[in-house]
């Protein structure tokens, strides 16, 4: 008992053609051994002939669509069955059930489960990050007039006026300097099938290796702020600071 199932549309074909059943995200109740009944409810659903021996039990359902939104969902989305029933189409677009034992929260009422297929297959999100943000972070880096910069992974989405982007993953730029070490906000980033977060191996392959990870993401990243944001330590000015200056940032 515990965890969740995430329903997960998939074309192959790369039609993109989505699946009505997609975008839901079920508690796990229960486990129990599958009986004669279970198997002819799936074949009558057209589903393939079933070969296994267990039934996953589900309790509430919530309908997040494609990326779960950020903001809390409201009561009425909160279901004792699915949505949409999962199914088998005929074909090449399925349906597969994504498990995971716990999962973080967006607002207060929905697990933030996503996959890295369903990241990839969004267009709109894809472009918005590779290019959009990715023009925008160039631009402001460019007035920098500097090569000493460290390039560190996160995923955008579009939340303020102007197109303005806000971070999805925890922005590892939003860090706190430790004398020689760094404390970087937990990316929950991709993983591998290692377990190896990907945007966590990216920030310790720049940053020193005794940096820090640390869960921003109840009271800081929900909020818009990171681990940089909580920092509150005291440091000590070397005499003169204010002639060290940039000549171009005398302000």
């Amino acid at each position: 008992e515990g965890g969740y199932l995430r329903l997960v549309d998939h074309s192959p074909d790369g039609s993109g053609i989505p699946h009505p059943a997609g975008g839901q995200i079920a508690r796990i109740t229960g486990l129990r051994a599958a009986t004669a009944a279970d198997q002819q409810n799936l074949l009558a659903f057209n589903a393939p002939a079933p070969t296994g021996k267990m039934v996953i039990q589900v309790g509430i359902v919530l309908d997040v669509g494609g990326l779960a939104p950020r903001s809390k969902l409201p009561d009425e989305n909160e279901k004792n069955t699915w949505h949409r029933r999962p199914r088998h189409v005929q074909g090449s677009h399925h349906t597969y059930l994504v498990a995971v034992e716990k999962s973080l929260f967006w607002g207060s009422n929905h697990p933030a489960i996503v996959t890295v297929y369903e990241f990839l297959v969004n267009s709109a999100l894809k472009e918005y990050n590779t290019e959009t943000t990715h023009d925008n972070i160039n631009t402001a880096v460019n007035t920098l007039n500097t090569e000493n910069l460290i390039k560190l992974p996160c995923l955008f989405f579009p939340q303020f006026p102007g197109n303005r982007a806000a971070a999805y993953t925890p922005n590892l730029v939003n860090l706190h300097w430790m004398g020689q070490s760094a404390l970087l906000p937990k990316p929950y980033g991709p993983r591998r099938a290692s377990g190896e977060d990907v945007f966590e191996a990216a920030a310790l392959a720049t940053l020193p290796p005794d940096s820090v990870f640390v869960d921003t993401w109840a009271y800081f990243h929900l909020a818009g702020g990171q681990a940089h944001c909580g920092g509150a330590d005291e440091r000590v000015a070397e005499g003169g600071w204010w002639q060290k200056l940039p000549t171009n940032n005398q302000n």
